[in-house]
């Protein structure tokens, strides 16, 4: 995915970017709980995996050559992820993090912005009806097992 971005923003850009040497810095891995994981699993892999591969689809539509092809190849990718996400998310709600889920979903917002190909108030509808149509009711079936456990 970084080297289709680095070469779409190098096209734009008019000249070659790529990435900057990262800073390493080395840590104790430290254990997360499965309320941190559902949390995170929910806001960025199932919300952000689902509406980026819904946005980048939009755009890949509106893209010609090159570029469109591996777009719309890694919207698929994105929509894997939110597949896998939403796996990991079901795994965590049986195993007590059914509450932090549910208010963490009240609390959900997207932030988005505008691209060449796609103005903001279409990027909002994208992700809206993401939500509406993938996200709120993948949590409805997840949250409705909350009265049979």
């Amino acid at each position: 995915h970084a080297r289709v971005a680095y070469a779409l923003a190098s096209h734009f850009h008019g000249s070659p970017l790529g990435p900057k040497p990262l800073p390493i810095a080395i840590t104790s891995p430290r254990a997360v709980t499965i309320i941190e994981l559902a949390i995170e699993t929910l806001v960025d892999g199932c919300l952000g995996e689902a509406v980026g591969a819904r946005l980048l689809a939009a755009t890949a539509e509106r893209m010609e050559g090159l570029f469109r092809s591996q777009i719309a190849k890694i919207a698929e990718d994105e929509e894997r992820h939110a597949e896998l996400a939403f796996a990991i998310l079901a795994w965590c709600a049986n195993n007590g993090a059914m509450e932090a889920i549910a208010d963490t979903r009240a609390a959900m917002t997207v932030r988005l912005e505008a691209s060449p190909y796609l103005a903001i108030d279409e990027a909002r509808a994208i992700a809206e009806s993401v939500r509406r149509e993938v996200i709120d009711p993948c949590l409805d079936a997840l949250l409705s097992q909350r009265s049979q456990i």
